[in-house]
């Protein structure tokens, strides 16, 4: 999990900066302007102003860059879940509608909102993670099933 939220974080990170291309001009744009400065009037007059932009440029705009990473990261299990939900939340609604479209022709097919949690469901009435298609006929545990259609 801390691999998916550290590339979350990256990519999160990547996207409030304006994408790859914004970041890459944010390191490379300096760099061009101490080479031009140091090719017109050396190093003597441009170290000063190496040093100068070193510690309070390339210092604090690292600090800025490595808070907005953390930050991204710190949001990314919530981002991650949060996305995973409305994948599965779209495609238990494509169920449904598929189902209630086929129930006149499989009337013995119903809906179950089925949940798994590996450390058991908190709130098993209201969690709404997946679904799955099964004969009516077969035995469903009663905990954790609501049939949202039901046949003739």
């Amino acid at each position: 999990m801390l691999r998916k939220a550290i590339r979350r974080g990256w990519s999160d990170s990547l996207a409030s900066l304006g994408g790859p291309p914004l970041a890459f001009t944010l390191l490379v744009v300096p760099l061009v302007g101490f080479v031009l400065h140091f090719a017109i009037s050396g190093w003597a007059a441009m170290a000063p102003e190496f040093d100068v932009w070193s510690v309070y440029g390339v210092a604090a705009t690292g600090l800025v860059l490595l808070l907005l990473f953390s930050y991204h990261v710190m949001c990314a299990p919530y981002r991650i879940e949060r996305d995973r939900i409305a994948q599965l939340e779209a495609d238990l609604a494509r169920a449904e509608a598929d189902l209630s479209a086929n129930s006149a022709r499989r009337p013995d097919l119903v809906i179950y909102i089925s949940t798994t949690f590996p450390a058991g469901d908190p709130c098993p009435e209201t969690t709404r993670p997946g679904w799955s298609l099964s004969p009516a006929s077969w035995p469903t545990p009663a905990r954790c099933q609501a049939p949202l259609v039901d046949g003739p």
